[in-house]
């Protein structure tokens, strides 16, 4: 609305004045940017994606057609860092999604936010991890992470708006802080992590899994489903206990007969571990992480294994 009053009162030029002004801004970050004229950008850009601007590049791009500009996200700066943002879209998603949405906004790491045309929001943050894009929690809460390929659009674009004064703020990764705001938004007295609706649930994962098989290059990730997760789940459980009746009943079997195929999945000849003593509370931690399982207390010390 305020760049449709300052256009009408003192034309086009005033408008790509602003918007240039306001883009060099960012181009003196060594943050490359794009012109656009009703979010669709007038040059193009592919080449910027892996080379940085010129001066003469920035200063040769058609200010007096924009009504906006991009900045192009998961492109690497000077000082190693990349820009990427996590996007709130209220326009296409439930009443319930907005909600979730809003919860996890809540735990995201304070940075610099503005508001779309729609009343969504761009949250804008460095990242040293390269952002990928993704949109699988899309229909679940309304946020997506522009990264690598996206074109962020900034204020004081035509219908855009910085909603505080703050500037980026830098992170490890854009999708790590994304998903610990998602944990931490969940409802801490629920029943369920998860939505009662098995559709969502599954429509969720197969866009995920989508994703992770085309960043992998591995096609036969794909054939992986809810159903090879609990098959597998279930091997584990047997090769960890050898308790076939405790395998029936974490599987909800009636007939062990159908548990029964599990002991024919595992060869337990190995059965090696290697086995290490944390004395620690760091050495408990990188032990958790590097996959050992705790055994018990020795003198004051916790004994960890791992199956070789």
């Amino acid at each position: 609305m305020l760049l449709q009053q300052m256009q009408n009162l003192w034309g086009e030029g005033f408008l790509s004045e602003g918007l240039e002004s306001a883009a060099k801004s960012y181009f003196d970050q060594r943050l490359n940017v794009v012109p656009v004229k009703q979010k669709k950008p007038l040059v193009e850009w592919a080449l910027w994606q892996t080379s940085p601007q010129t001066i003469e590049e920035f200063e040769a791009l058609p200010w007096n057609e924009a009504d906006g500009f991009a900045i192009i996200c998961g492109t690497k700066l000077d000082n190693g860092l990349y820009l990427g943002a996590t996007d709130f879209d209220v326009k296409n998603v439930s009443e319930e999604a907005q909600e979730n949405g809003r919860k996890t906004l809540k735990r995201l790491p304070v940075t610099q936010v503005e508001q779309t045309p729609s009343g969504g929001q761009h949250w804008i943050y460095y990242c040293h991890n390269k952002p990928i894009t993704l949109s699988s929690y899309h229909d679940e809460c309304g946020l997506e992470i522009l990264g690598e390929g996206k074109l962020c659009i900034m204020a004081p674009s035509q219908g855009y708006r910085r909603l505080n004064d703050n500037t980026p703020s830098t992170v490890q990764g854009l999708e790590q802080s994304l998903y610990e705001a998602m944990l931490n938004a969940l409802p801490k007295d629920s029943q369920t992590l998860f939505p009662s609706d098995p559709d969502v649930m599954r429509k969720s994962y197969q866009r995920q899994r989508k994703q992770v098989a085309f960043k992998m290059q591995n096609p036969r990730l794909m054939q992986i489903s809810f159903h090879t997760l609990r098959h597998y789940k279930a091997t584990m459980e047997y090769h960890k206990t050898k308790d076939i009746l405790h395998v029936m009943q974490i599987l909800g079997h009636r007939s062990i007969n159908n548990t029964l195929i599990y002991t024919h999945l595992v060869n337990f000849k190995d059965d090696d571990y290697t086995a290490k003593v944390a004395h620690s509370e760091q050495e408990i931690c990188q032990l958790i992480e590097a996959g050992f399982e705790y055994v018990c207390d020795y003198e004051d010390n916790k004994v960890f294994r791992k199956r070789k």
